[in-house]
């Protein structure tokens, strides 16, 4: 099976679209705002962010699916802030402006939308259910019906469950083709898969495909872990592909990576996965070196903030204003690590009597772990928690720069004062089980800054890959 990773990092749920010489791609933002961050490419290599759709919180977001009609460009995705789940965003230019969320009346998860030969629109959702759309794609007309069943799994592998989700619909060939996610997103190594039929109209009836599963993971000593939730398109010379999210193998932590798989159709009509080499990406979501030094006028649009609640200023820095006691109790601004081995440095300003601010590594409130530098001197901060211990720092220090390096989820901590020799924290903590399997979520461990208690001055932030 020849996967090319495409965006690295925790890039879940990729729905990919094709609008004329472009393609333009979007992901699960979950908890972390702005969200739904709409990707552009004009050769399928090399990845240009435009925005974010979501620029305000939205609650959990997850599943998107990008669609195009009528010169408007929509984004469905499932929202933990809608009554019903479902929700609707628009634009006629992808960079945005995005219109505001609206519900569209619809429970399930996972929607796709889909045009049907007489021009009506349609809403499809997990469990094989699928609604009629008004003329506008806004809302939901009459009842849901149950255009499929799932795919009766065979004794295979470990999964999750049954779990048909994520359905993604294209016309090919007289053809309507369904493809769908069944077996469960994560869980065992061989759980995730992406499965396939196909009908005469976008509600069936189907017939599933004698091939299936088209893609998944079949063995755990393959390189990438549940791989499933495909979306089927034309590349730059009309070849057929597919991407696909991934777990790399011993690394959960950096979430579900977005794949690029090379398929081919059949002489009687069905999908499979195919054996030629996929183009190498040149760019990606994540570069090997990054600095950010803050010296605009807003925040880049890499970082986001927990649940939106970071108050962020730009000016002569990042100024970071958090709650709380601790990072618990704050929201950081992180960013997407995108590798196995690297190291995050910042520099800031001594913070104020009662204020705790630093550089974190960062799952959820429940799994995290930083440097941190406060009155009392600077210290580890950690959850599950460990008492900090701090290491007294003396009078009259005015900046302190601080490190983390992780390494294969080996991660060590370092502190510099005034410009000074690099100083360890004579501990090294491994954070191998900080992801969905262990704490839930479907998030990943990210890179970023902190303050409780009070407003933090930074002065830089730099990402380094140290093993790709």
């Amino acid at each position: 099976m020849r996967r090319t990773l495409l965006f690295a990092g925790d890039y879940p749920d990729p729905s990919l679209l094709r609008v004329g010489n472009r393609w333009y791609c979007v992901h699960s933002s979950f908890e972390w705002s702005p969200g739904l961050l709409v990707w552009m490419s004009e050769d399928l290599i090399t990845w240009k962010p435009l925005g974010p759709a979501l620029t305000a919180y939205d609650g959990d977001v997850w599943a998107p699916d990008l669609a195009y009609h009528n010169g408007e460009f929509l984004i469905y995705y499932r929202s933990s802030a809608s009554r019903l789940g479902t929700r609707v965003v628009t634009a006629r230019d992808p960079a945005g402006p995005w219109s505001p969320p609206a519900d569209v009346g619809i429970g399930w998860f996972d929607p796709a939308h889909v045009v049907d030969d007489e021009g009506h629109r349609w809403l499809h959702v997990s469990d094989g259910f699928a609604s009629r759309l008004s003329d506008d794609g806004r809302s939901v007309v009459g009842e849901p019906l149950r255009t499929i069943e799932p795919w009766p799994i065979p004794p295979m592998p470990p999964h999750e469950g049954v779990c048909l989700e994520g359905p993604k619909l294209i016309k090919h060939n007289g053809w309507w083709h369904y493809l769908a996610a069944q077996g469960g997103t994560a869980g065992p190594a061989t759980s995730h898969m992406v499965v396939h039929a196909r009908g005469p109209s976008p509600i069936g009836p189907w017939t599933w495909s004698p091939l299936n599963p088209v893609s998944r993971t079949r063995s755990r000593d393959e390189l990438w872990w549940s791989v499933g939730h495909g979306t089927a398109f034309t590349g730059p010379d009309g070849s057929w592909w597919m991407v696909v999210h991934g777990y790399r193998k011993g690394f959960h932590t950096l979430g579900r990576q977005t794949l690029l798989v090379p398929i081919r159709w059949t002489s009687d009509g069905w999908l499979e996965e195919d054996d030629r080499a996929t183009p190498q990406p040149i760019g990606s979501a994540v570069d090997p070196h990054v600095d950010d030094r803050f010296a605009g006028s807003t925040l880049g649009v890499a970082w986001r903030s927990w649940q939106g609640s970071a108050q962020v200023r730009i000016d002569g820095g990042l100024h970071l204003v958090g709650g709380g006691t601790n990072l618990r109790d704050t929201s950081p601004v992180t960013v997407i690590p995108g590798h196995v081995a690297y190291e995050i440095e910042t520099e800031l300003d001594m913070p104020p009597a009662g204020c705790l601010a630093g550089l974190c590594l960062y799952y959820n409130k429940e799994a995290h772990f930083g440097i941190g530098v406060d009155r009392r001197g600077v210290m580890f901060v950690e959850r599950p928690p460990a008492k900090p211990w701090p290491t007294a720092l003396p009078k009259g220090i005015a900046r302190i720069a601080l490190r983390i390096r992780n390494d294969h989820h080996e991660v060590a901590a370092w502190y510099a004062l005034d410009g000074g020799p690099w100083i360890q924290l004579h501990a090294t903590s491994e954070l191998s089980g900080f992801h969905h399997n262990t704490f839930r979520g479907f998030l990943s461990l990210r890179a970023g800054l902190f303050a409780a208690g009070g407003e933090a001055l930074f002065h830089n932030f730099r990402y380094r890959a140290i093993d790709p």
